[in-house]
């Protein structure tokens, strides 16, 4: 029970088009086996014909989907028809046949403590007082990264570099300014051939391949996102406190009428008390780790 022989048949052979999608070419091929039984998979294997090739005459179209067919009343004629169109970009395949990189980005807004104006400066009141518990609506914008892995790879990426800040410029952004969270990963199987498991046979009727099982292979699909912040992702608190510096000792700051403050006071990049009436300044303290964000390329 084999394939005697294929040839591809200009019937069956069209095109569909739609406005906004990718055209759909068609390729048929006839089919003759020698019994009825012949498996499926062996006449389907027959032309090699993989999932992704590209259409002879249409490169940009790609092996997408087939259907077999009888072509006589007995089962040894048989129809194998091949639709080619340019997949969309979340089913390319790379060279292992899995999906290639996906990216999309989403906007919204969020609200968060409000310290300086669009110059820099402080905000205070008419006294030069910094006005605490100020908030401000921020315009937030994200890519989601869907990434493909062969293998359990992708978890290492995740130790390494999931909470982190890029080290380094990326996508626009100066170092810091982007945070990448690792989300999901979904364990998934593909069939990684249509018709063969390499490129195209000759087209001389005379192929006669040996059966076979239908090729798959399993892939972990990853999804992380990427958020931006504009001022960065450092924690900025006010530099105050109840105590400072002297000579290397901390000691309580002490009021004019000689008592200990009860209410925090501006200090100086020394730790040292500044005088009454200045405004503190805001510290900056990486609370993130970074990490080279090239690993995951960049949104195109």
């Amino acid at each position: 029970m084999a394939v005697v022989g294929w040839r591809e048949t200009a019937k069956g052979k069209k095109v569909s088009g739609k406005f906004g999608e990718s055209n759909t070419y068609s390729r048929a091929f006839l089919i003759r086996v020698d019994h009825p039984a012949t498996s499926e998979v062996a006449i389907c294997r027959a032309p090699g014909i993989v999932y992704g090739a590209a259409h002879p005459a249409q490169s940009a179209c790609k092996a997408m989907e087939f259907s077999l067919d009888m072509a006589d009343d007995v089962g040894l004629w048989w129809t194998l028809s091949v639709n080619y169109y340019a997949p969309p970009p979340e089913a390319i395949p790379d060279e292992n046949g899995i999906p290639e990189d996906s990216w999309a980005a989403s906007g919204g807004t969020s609200t968060g403590p409000a310290f300086q104006d669009i110059d820099g400066d402080t905000i205070v009141n008419s006294a030069g007082d910094p006005l605490e518990g100020l908030e401000q609506e921020n315009d937030d914008i994200s890519w989601t990264l869907t990434k493909c892995y062969s293998d359990m790879s992708w978890d290492a990426v995740r130790v390494q570099q999931s909470n982190t800040v890029n080290e380094a410029f990326w996508n626009y952004g100066l170092s810091g300014t982007w945070k990448v969270n690792f989300r999901s990963a979904q364990k998934k199987t593909i069939a990684t051939a249509t018709t063969g498991t390499s490129g195209p046979s000759p087209n001389d009727g005379t192929n006669a391949p040996a059966e076979g099982s239908e090729s798959t292979s399993t892939y972990w699909e990853t999804v992380w996102e990427f958020r931006y912040r504009k001022n960065g992702w450092a924690l900025k608190p006010w530099d105050v406190g109840f105590n400072e510096l002297v000579s290397g000792e901390r000691q309580a700051i002490v009021g004019a009428d000689g008592k200990a403050v009860k209410q925090p006071v501006a200090l100086t990049g020394a730790g040292a008390a500044k005088p009454a009436g200045e405004a503190p300044d805001a510290l900056a303290f990486d609370v993130y780790d970074s990490s080279n964000f090239s690993t995951f390329g960049e949104p195109s």
